[in-house]
């Protein structure tokens, strides 16, 4: 006696012996499993081995309905959400990098500020005024920077030893201090370099020679390149409000012993500073303080600050 079992899966219509009744097995169709039904029609569940005579096993089936093939699947898929997930971390992770090397090159730059203005007031304690620019016109005598001026206030005594004041910066014996400028002059968002430095005064673009009084009308920056002299008490805008160095771009840079510095341009007050694409540019304001110039600050905010004498206080916010 038979049983006739029609699969609940697939349909497919079986006839097994009664001995079976009550046993699971796969389909042979579809490969799902299946109880064979005591006293109805129910499903060969071994396939092949079971089957009525005269009847045809068909062959294994390879597909979605297999549990076994959809094993591959499965890993394909959670392979790509691992990719995805993946992709979405490093998204946010390398900006993330980026954000912090940046904060990391201006903290180590301000570190640097801040020890070329605390170099800056304790040479004004000893000379009772700030170190001269220099200038590159022989008349004025003065041929060498103030980055050499405050050598012994940055802990560089011999290297100061080693200047010879009445030849400039390039002469026989000075040329061979270009090469052994001090690690603090090095920007850490330059390439490294042993004697090119982007730290530059704010030099006045006028040159006026000493034995002839100075302007009286038009406000002026700190330093000078005609061999003046400025004190704090000349910056009568504050040394809060008044910028002494800055931090400027790559492509002006200039030898650290050389007298040359950032000159300033009021039509174009922040030339030559702040990177594309930058957050702005740092600045060490005549209190020794140092500060970041945000890219957003307007070009009038940027002007005063280079000013130590054009007696206008600094828009809210702007300090």
């Amino acid at each position: 006696m038979t049983i006739s079992f029609n699969c609940p899966h697939c349909g497919t219509r079986t006839e097994v012996g009664d001995a079976f009744a009550g046993q699971s097995g796969p389909c042979r169709m579809c490969g799902q499993i299946v109880v064979i039904p005591a006293g109805s029609s129910s499903l060969n569940p071994f396939p092949g081995q079971f089957s009525p005579p005269g009847s045809t096993p068909p062959a294994k089936s390879d597909g979605v309905g297999s549990g076994r093939s959809l094993v591959p699947i499965v890993l394909a898929v959670v392979g790509l959400v691992v990719l995805v997930m993946c992709g979405g971390v490093l998204a946010l992770i390398i900006p993330a990098f980026s954000a912090a090397r940046q904060a990391a090159v201006r903290t180590k730059s301000a570190n640097n500020l801040k020890m070329i203005g605390l170099a800056m007031h304790n040479y004004h304690d000893v000379f009772a005024s700030l170190p001269l620019a220099g200038s590159e016109d022989p008349q004025f005598g003065i041929g060498l920077s103030w980055r050499v001026r405050v050598l012994p206030f940055l802990e560089q005594p011999q290297l100061y030893d080693r200047v010879k004041w009445n030849e400039p910066w390039d002469g026989p014996n000075n040329r061979a201090l270009v090469e052994q400028m001090p690690q603090v002059y090095q920007s850490p968002a330059e390439p490294p370099s042993t004697s090119r430095t982007v730290y530059l005064a704010v030099a006045d673009a006028e040159v006026v020679p000493r034995d002839r009084p100075l302007p009286s009308s038009g406000p002026r920056p700190i330093f000078s390149h005609d061999g003046r002299a400025a004190r704090f008490a000349s910056i009568v805008d504050g040394t809060s409000n008044t910028v002494m160095v800055v931090e400027a771009n790559g492509d002006q840079a200039v030898t650290w012993t050389q007298p040359k510095d950032w000159t300033f341009d009021p039509q174009q007050p922040r030339r030559g500073l702040g990177k594309p694409g930058g957050p702005g540019f740092q600045v060490l304001m005549a209190d020794g303080s140092v500060r970041l110039i945000a890219k957003d600050v307007g070009d009038e905010v940027v002007r005063r600050m280079m000013w130590r004498d054009d007696g206008k206080p600094l828009p809210p916010g702007s300090r």
